[in-house]
């Protein structure tokens, strides 16, 4: 039994119960009969190393988990929906967070991920509303889906020392009140609608190794002011920066040989655009209501569809050089 279980215990008086897979110590309040501390001991008769599938699921009972340092595994939906949990103790043992583990808990506001965890499962953290930082460690490799999905109170997240090659689809998606977020030097892939509709989002640095940046990924960031393209980017999907209404600047790296279309729709404060030579294929509405861009340098193959590539655009005005 870890120092901080010990004193915690200590401190309230507490019962155990075998269970199982495990043996559970809830430590009550004296006057208060509901478990609000709840530690997780394996039991060690089986050699239980995870706490089992939606073993806590909806448990509306506990506020406060200390995780016993033999466990390696948070099962699937293990605290699922467990609403009035505010904190959570996981200890540097756990190398596996499954999906849904923590899904829903609306009032989780302390939760450190020790640095041993290798994987956290799709939705794992989603709907988490009242979390507010979180500094992801330099042991973790990969992530599932929607892991913090409309966490609607973040506000920082730091990744720059992890791992990570990809941030999976919808993974920041809703969360309304992001402001930042720093990514990894190791990343190559950015996911579909992984930071749609981050309201708060002002810049973000796209390290130099991003090659995949797929559709929606930034879309409606109403508060996006510029972005550089990394030299290594091979694919910009659809509606990347669709409604990024406060985005002035962009560039299109050499890289790239297609703009997707619907890539700009909806920018109204970009001024300027220079497409190189090494496009090759542009999609339809491309810069749909982009209606403050005055300067445009483009390719010459292309001058024949630029009503489609500019639609809603009044181009008898504009400054238009052809190369």
């Amino acid at each position: 039994m870890n120092s901080l279980l010990k004193s915690l215990c200590d401190s309230h008086p507490f019962s155990i119960d075998k269970m199982t897979d495990f043996i559970f110590t809830p430590c009550h309040h004296t006057i208060d009969t509901k478990p609000k501390y709840v530690s997780v001991i394996p039991n060690p008769e089986l050699n239980t190393i995870s706490i089992s599938d939606n073993c806590f699921d909806k448990d509306n009972t506990i506020q406060y988990v200390i995780i016993d340092d033999s466990v390696q595994i948070i099962g699937k939906s293990a605290f699922y929906c467990s609403v009035n949990l505010t904190r959570v103790i996981i200890p540097c043992s756990v190398t596996y967070i499954d999906d849904h583990s923590f899904c829903c808990c609306k009032n989780l506001k302390n939760l450190i991920i020790p640095n041993s965890v290798r994987h956290i499962g799709k939705f794992a953290l989603q709907n988490c509303e009242s979390l507010t930082n979180l500094d992801l460690p330099p042991s973790l490799t990969t992530m599932g889906v929607n892991v913090f999905q409309y966490c609607i109170k973040l506000t920082h997240v730091s990744l720059v020392s992890t791992l990570l090659t990809d941030i999976p689809d919808n993974t920041f998606s809703l969360c309304y009140k992001l402001e930042s977020v720093k990514l990894p030097l190791s990343l190559t892939s950015i996911g579909a609608c992984a930071f749609n509709d981050c309201y708060k989002l002002q810049t973000i640095n796209i390290p130099t190794s991003v090659k995949v940046i797929k559709k929606a990924a930034f879309h409606n960031c109403l508060m996006l002011s510029s972005v550089v393209l990394p030299p290594s980017l091979r694919f910009l999907g659809e509606h990347v920066f669709n409604r990024c209404v406060l985005l002035s600047s962009i560039n299109i790296p050499l890289s790239l040989t297609t703009l997707s279309s619907h890539t700009f729709v909806g920018c109204k404060e970009l001024t300027s655009i220079e497409i190189p030579e090494t496009i090759t294929n542009i999609g339809d509405f491309v810069f749909t209501n982009c209606y403050s861009l005055n300067n445009i340098t483009l390719p010459k193959k292309f001058k024949y569809r630029m009503e489609l590539i500019f639609y809603r655009l009044d181009l008898s005005d504009k400054t238009i050089t052809f190369i």
